[in-house]
């Protein structure tokens, strides 16, 4: 068996190991698969063991509104959408006003993949990037435009000596993917590689944003496990229709179960997991997000305030409002400003936003796949 080790070379030898089987045996199905493929085979089984009996397969022989039928059908709804309610919980959905108040500044300790999360409830390939660009922006990577031999001039990121203690879980598994094969990988040779740390990068995400207490469960997971749940409750709510509606002329008992499993599934993306203080923290994400969206409208508030256009540029990747930042504070308004004689105040140089739209795109790709 052949393994791929991801590894951190950190200057205070404080190393990370990412291991993932490159050739493993995989298992058929998992539990999960399982219980969807057997529940996607029941109501076809079920068809032919009806007609077998002679039993009536047309559903709506079923459906017909007896007062019978109906009084089952409606107290099974009403009965399944209070279990619903039951476990759903008690955390309420977030109701974001409707006029969101702009903040100027991110909330303090919220870091931008971070911040994306807890605003959509999800993580996403861009929020990678954007914790590689905010990587970047503290000097734990250095990014540079090179010409190696008489080849066209590629992009290369480099792993600077910088201390990794005060980094989180999810930054180090960043450093770990990327610079997997040495202190230096261009930009060309990453990407085919990188996926695999992508996912360990959002899953470790979601998992730290759980841990500091802003979600009670990942978000991802909690999506998955309400969407299996009502697929395989609609599912099951056809073979009941079929078994009740034969056997006693109650098939909307039925009906009344695949109602509530489409409901279940179609509510899955919308489960409520944020906490109260992550709620709280979600209202400010919002609040900053609404200024990078109408950042040119706000341009001569900060037109005096240094390095705003680096700093808040990673959190302009994790929402998706590269373009609106670069129109509001970019280098085509403002070029200038980073002609200056030291450039080692800038981490990331004018020629880099091309590289930053270049990379958000990709992670638009990404998240569409």
């Amino acid at each position: 068996m052949t393994d791929a080790t991801l590894t951190d070379d950190t200057a205070d030898c404080q190393c990370l190991r990412i291991v993932a089987a490159v050739t493993r045996i995989e298992p058929t199905f998992t539990p999960r698969e399982a219980v969807i493929y057997l529940a996607s085979l029941a109501p076809f089984v079920l068809f032919f063991v009806a007609a077998a009996i002679g039993w009536t397969i047309a559903p709506l022989e079923h459906l017909r509104p007896t007062p019978q039928n109906i009084g089952a059908g409606v107290v099974t709804l009403v009965i399944g959408l209070i279990i619903v309610r039951w476990r759903w919980g008690t955390r309420h959905v977030l109701r974001l006003p409707g006029t969101v108040a702009p903040e100027f500044d991110p909330p303090e300790g919220l870091r931008p993949g971070e911040a994306d999360v807890v605003l959509h409830g999800k993580a996403r390939r861009r929020d990678v990037i954007a914790t590689v660009v905010d990587l970047a922006l503290r000097d734990f990577i250095r990014i540079e435009e090179r010409t190696e031999g008489k080849g066209p001039p590629t992009w290369v990121l480099e792993r600077t000596d910088a201390s990794g203690g005060d980094l989180r879980e999810y930054e180090r598994k960043t450093l770990a993917g990327l610079f997997a094969h040495g202190t230096t990988v261009q930009l060309a040779a990453l990407e085919p590689r990188f996926f695999v740390a992508e996912d360990l990068v959002e899953d470790e995400l979601e998992g730290d944003l759980v841990r500091r207490g802003w979600f009670a469960d990942a978000p991802a997971r909690l999506r998955s496990r309400w969407a299996t749940v009502g697929w395989v409750t609609a599912l099951v709510g056809i073979a009941v229709t079929f078994v009740l509606g034969n056997l006693f002329a109650l098939g909307l008992v039925g009906a009344a179960v695949s109602a509530i499993g489409v409901l279940v599934y179609a509510a899955a993306p919308w489960r409520p997991a944020r906490t109260a203080t992550g709620e709280a923290l979600t209202l400010r994400a919002a609040g900053f997000e609404h200024f990078l969206r109408t950042a040119e409208e706000e341009r001569q508030r900060f037109a005096e305030r240094e390095r705003l256009f680096e700093d808040y540029l990673p959190y302009a990747i994790a929402f998706g409002l590269v373009e609106e930042w670069v129109r509001g504070f970019g280098l085509v308004d403002r070029p200038g400003d980073f002609d200056a004689p030291a450039p080692a105040r800038v981490p990331l140089r004018p020629e880099l936003v091309g590289l930053v739209r270049q990379l958000d795109g990709s992670a638009a790709r990404k998240s569409r796949t």
